[in-house]
């Protein structure tokens, strides 16, 4: 556990940081302007001692034990309780609201330990037992690569993930020309890049977890150590051998000097941003069904009254899963979605980007012009097939993950429909519901698909017949003999009887009411219109 001698960090910052795009938002109580002094792990025989403002993590927490973990955290005064996601949110959240304590939810998948190292950081400037830098002042990503030249005995280069040079030492020391020349061209020479990855060390490195020693041909030998923010990877940090070889005290040093430099470039990488990635942060939580709707609205709106529509993007051609057509895309996006005058916030989710913006004093047709000006500018820019789709006006932001299903299902059908780049719930509201039912039904009921269409369906597979087409175009002409024989371009008798041979071979009477009814909803429900 650490502690910090200062004020300390705002819970708006910390999840407005990378921590934000680890953990849900459960609940939030007293708001996000609270102070986080320090982390402390739970101890589960119930005698950790928690202070006010501590994030506290359920580390070997059994779900039954919550209530008492809540409450001695709000008797304590903690900052928040960081928990593994729950199978049920809801009942967390009351919980929570009862106790009044912030709860955050880490994937159950991401390891404790990479929670923690995730935490510190994302604090970066939080001591450890033991600092190589001495209580040295850094305040940029040079400075550290100076003040780690005296730790370390040679000089230092902090790269990023693709191996460009963020900083340098400029301490006197002996340069070769391998330094020399990333330096200078702020990459290293395209050879060392060939040979770093031929030889498979750019792998290793990427993957350790302790420095590694390599030695270029014709250059000083280096210890390379890999910078991660929890589980992201975020560059490297070089030191080269000088006047000293380098051993183990340097691997030492060096695995601290890459978690410093790791706090750096995500403080870098989120300074001046951290209220449009905490907007994200918990928009994404909502839309998953764990987070919080309340601080969303809180955040976005002070107004009870205020009204919103969730506004999804994707791409006919797949080019949005690409990562960095798919960081544009939300660029674009943030810019038209993230302005004062929208309110609203922008995130990027499994491959689709999303906007919540205000819909109070607007019309559909305003919300249509929004979503198709961001789609034609995505397409121009890009030279992506981007499409959009509107949802239906939302009041209570807790129906935001039923309004993403929504989303989701009018993007599906626009997918398919490559004269139409834009639709909204309003204009789809009958193909929208057969979807919805087509999912439940699939899901929950699929023995109402069972009878003569599902018989039919399977006909026409094996025989290669055509009754299906033949009753859906019937049904299509409002049971116009006439009119259905012509679409088919087929006389009127032939149609006539295939009607008749559907009866003989299935059963099914067209001219029941009934019958007709529940035929063409099943036919409806399993051909995707």
């Amino acid at each position: 556990m650490w502690e910090n001698d200062r004020a300390g960090w705002m819970l708006r910052d910390l999840l407005g940081g990378v921590l934000g795009e680890y953990l849900d938002t459960i609940w939030i109580s007293g708001g996000l302007d609270v102070v986080v002094h320090g982390v402390k792990l739970w101890d589960t025989t119930g005698a950790t001692d928690v202070s006010s403002g501590d994030l506290l993590l359920t580390v070997g927490m059994h779900v039954g034990d919550l209530s008492g973990v809540l409450d001695a955290a709000a008797r304590a005064g903690a900052a928040a309780v960081v928990i593994k996601r729950p199978s049920n949110p809801a009942w967390v959240r009351s919980e929570a609201q009862r106790v009044g304590v912030t709860v955050l939810a880490a994937p159950p998948e991401l390891p404790w330990d990479d929670v923690q190292r995730t935490i510190m950081t994302v604090i970066p400037t939080a001591p450890t037992a033991w600092n190589p830098l001495g209580g040295m002042p850094i305040s940029d990503l040079f400075s550290l690569a100076d003040a780690a030249v005296a730790a370390l005995g040679g000089p230092v280069e902090i790269d990023d993930a693709d191996m460009c040079v963020l900083a340098y030492s400029h301490h006197d020391h002996e340069i070769d020309e391998l330094r020399r020349s990333s330096v200078l061209s702020r990459q290293p020479p395209a050879a060392f890049m060939d040979w770093f990855r031929q030889s498979g060390l750019l792998r290793r490195v990427r993957a350790a977890e302790r420095p590694v020693r390599v030695e270029p041909a014709g250059h000083h030998p280096r210890l390379v150590a890999p910078i991660r923010a929890g589980r992201e990877f975020l560059g490297f940090v070089w030191v080269a051998e000088a006047e000293h070889e380098l051993g183990p005290t340097q691997e030492i040093v060096l695995a601290e000097i890459a978690r410093i430099a790791s706090g750096r470039i995500v403080s870098l990488r989120t300074a001046g941003d951290s209220d449009h990635r905490l907007r994200a942060h918990l928009l994404r939580s909502v839309l998953d069904g764990t987070g919080s709707p309340t601080a969303l609205s809180d955040l976005l709106s002070p107004d009870d009254d205020a009204s919103f529509r969730l506004v999804g993007f994707g791409a006919r051609d797949g080019a949005l899963d690409a990562p960095i057509r798919h960081m544009l895309v939300r660029d674009i996006i943030a810019v038209r979605g993230e302005t004062p005058r929208e309110s609203g916030c922008v995130v990027a989710v499994s491959g689709q980007v999303y906007v919540l913006c205000r819909d109070s004093g607007r019309t559909l047709e305003d919300a249509r012009a929004f979503a198709r000006d961001i789609a034609d500018q995505a397409a121009a820019q890009l030279r992506v097939d981007v499409i959009a789709a509107v949802g239906q006006p939302l009041s209570d932001l807790a129906e935001l993950p039923k309004a993403r299903g929504d989303v989701e299902r009018l993007l599906t059908m626009t997918f398919t429909d490559e004269n139409n780049r834009v639709r909204a719930a309003e204009d789809a509201w009958s193909k929208t519901l057969l979807a919805e039912l087509r999912e439940l039904i699939a899901r929950q009921y699929p023995h109402l698909l069972r009878g003569p269409i599902e018989w039919l369906n399977e006909h026409d597979h094996e025989r290669g017949t055509e009754y299906l087409d033949s009753l859906r175009c019937y049904f299509n002409a409002q049971c116009d003999l006439t009119e259905a024989a012509r679409n088919l371009c087929v006389h009127r008798n032939t149609l006539r009887y295939r009607i008749g041979r559907i009866r003989e071979l299935c059963g099914l009477n067209v001219y029941d009411p009934a019958e007709r009814l529940v035929a063409e909803l099943q036919l409806r429900l399993i051909k995707n219109y």
